[in-house]
This record gives C-alpha cells, structure tokens and sequence, in this order.
C-alpha cells in the first residue's frame, strides 16, 4: 500500500515536472518565434526603407535629367530667339540695301538722262555759236584773175582752168583743185575752207569760201 502510494508520488512528480518543462519550452518557443517575426518585420521595414530610398534616389537622378533637359531646351530656344531676332534684322537690312540701290539706279538713270541732254544742250549751242561766226562768200574768177576774201584775208588766184579742175595759188601755194574738192586753212582761231564749187562753158570758176569759229581741244 505504501508502496503503491509511493510509486504514484513519483508518477506525479514527474508529470508536473514533464508539464513544467512543456510549459517552458511553450513559451520558450513563442518567444523565440515572435523575436524571429519582430525580426523579420524589422528587417522587411528596413528592406522597404531602403527601396524607397531607391526610388527617391532615381526620382531625383530623374529630375536632375529633366531639369538639365529643360534648361538646355530654354537655353536653345533664348538661341533660337535670338537668331530670329538676327534675321529678321539681315532681312531689314536687305531690304533697305535693295532700296537704296532701285533708288542709285534711278538716279543714275537720272543723271544719265540729264547727262545726254546737257551734251545735245552744249552741242546745239556749239553749233548755233558756229552758225553765228560762219562768215560765207562766193567769187568767180577767170585765168589770171586774183581775189583776197576781206573777211578772212585768204587770198586765191587761178591759173588755168579746165573743164573739172584749176590750178590755183592759194595763200602763196599752187594746188590742183577739181570741182567739189575744198581746201582748208587754219587761221588764228578760225578754221576757213575754199572749195571749187563749179566751172561753167565760159571757163569761168566758182569758189565758195566758208569760215567757222574754230573748237577749243
């Protein structure tokens, strides 16, 4: 009876202490489990931390491009500004250059024309000055006949006369002269010419004498 009391002492005891030891080991095992979790979410924290400093980092490398990007896009296009602004002013000046040149052209023309007129002006008066100093004068002589043109002092003499041709003394000099042929004579500032205008059936010729006031060179 004893004994049996005592084996069922012992039974017990070591029920209680196999309770005690599964009671530890329980919570021993609950806590190591909720420190691995605590862990675990500690480190998936840590872990989503870190991406979105990953993402911030390549939000920012983006931004930083986008505003590189932007303000090189500003800066060509302040460029683009300011190569319209150079053109549009080439194209004034252009412009302005083109007008100028209708406008020497014209006057150019201009002068030209007032060029040509002043030229047929002097020429009209170079004539018409001519024309008022022309002295004119006919004779008729016959062989051995002499005659000196008062206004000009030119003297002529014929010697013999034939049916197209004389000869003649003019200032001192024989000549040939036929019907239409004139000589010509310097003097002082007029330029004086004797021409043998006909010789008629009473062999009989005709000199013309024309002086003009001689051109300045």
């Amino acid at each position: 009876m004893s004994t049996t009391s005592g084996l069922i002492g012992t039974i017990c005891a070591c029920a209680t202490a196999i309770a005690a030891v599964a009671g530890f080991g329980y919570y021993l095992g609950r806590d190591t489990a909720e420190s691995e979790v605590s862990q675990l979410e500690r480190e998936l924290e840590m872990f989503k931390s870190a991406q979105d400093v990953k993402n911030a980092l390549e939000y920012l490398d983006d931004l930083s491009v986008y505003n590189d990007n932007l303000f090189r896009f500003k800066e060509y296009e302040e460029k683009m500004a300011t190569r319209d602004a150079e053109i549009a002013k080439l194209s004034s000046d252009v412009e302005l250059l083109h007008t100028r040149l209708a406008d020497s052209e014209l006057q150019i023309k201009d002068a030209s024309s007032a060029l040509l007129i002043g030229r047929q002006t002097i020429g009209e008066l170079t004539d018409a000055l001519e024309e008022k100093h022309e002295l004119n004068d006919t004779i008729t002589l016959k062989e051995g006949q002499s005659h000196r043109f008062s206004a000009s002092a030119i003297v002529v003499g014929v010697q013999s006369i034939y049916s197209s041709r004389a000869v003649i003394t003019l200032q001192n000099e024989m000549e040939f002269i036929n019907v239409g042929q004139g000589f010509t004579i310097q003097k002082e500032d007029t330029r004086c010419t004797v021409t043998l205008r006909k010789i008629n059936e009473n062999q009989e010729a005709t000199f013309d004498l024309i002086c003009r006031l001689r051109k300045s060179s």
